[in-house]
């Protein structure tokens, strides 16, 4: 999101006739990352001593590579400010499609991490065996849940006829 923020001021510079090291230098605050910003003034002051941009230069290699392309070699084909909207809208895509994977995944690892911690907690505390009576490949421990859940409600389960309703496997 940075990078396309910075992209996007530089591109309106350009675009209402700023010449370039003087946008870079305005533009370089829309970072909001102060080494990027640094990097941004001094390479702005570098074209203001009349140097070139080239990507020998180590403050154009500290620049995200669609980017660094924008500044340095779209001004023949595409146009600078044009290159540097495209690239705008590259980062900010890829800031929104990490946003929505984080999104979908931070509940879920945070239920595993609470959810699974407080289960421990509460298995600790009690100090007693807990048993899974239920997991994907047999159940070999509900059958025996059931049988003291009967005995407990209605009784003796001699003599009496059980039915199961639902899915098989639980049995």
């Amino acid at each position: 999101e940075r990078a396309a923020n910075f992209a996007d001021a530089l591109a309106t510079l350009l675009d209402g006739g700023t010449p370039l090291a003087e946008a870079m230098r305005i533009a370089a605050d829309a970072w909001n990352d102060p080494p990027m910003a640094e990097t941004t003034r001094s390479l702005a002051a570098n074209l203001s001593l009349g140097q070139s941009l080239s990507d020998d230069s180590h403050f154009a290699a500290r620049f995200p590579p669609f980017l660094r392309w924008a500044l340095l070699h779209s001004e023949a084909t595409t146009g600078r400010a044009r290159a540097l909207r495209m690239a705008a809208g590259i980062y900010r895509d890829g800031a929104k499609h990490g946003q929505q994977r984080l999104r979908v995944l931070a509940p879920i690892v945070m239920a595993i991490f609470v959810g699974g911690g407080a289960t421990l907690l509460y298995g600790l505390a009690l100090f007693v065996p807990i048993v899974n009576l239920l997991c994907d490949e047999g159940h070999p421990m509900q059958a025996l849940a059931d049988v003291l859940t009967i005995t407990q409600l209605l009784g003796d389960v001699a003599g009496r006829t059980v039915a199961y309703i639902g899915d098989a496997n639980n049995v």
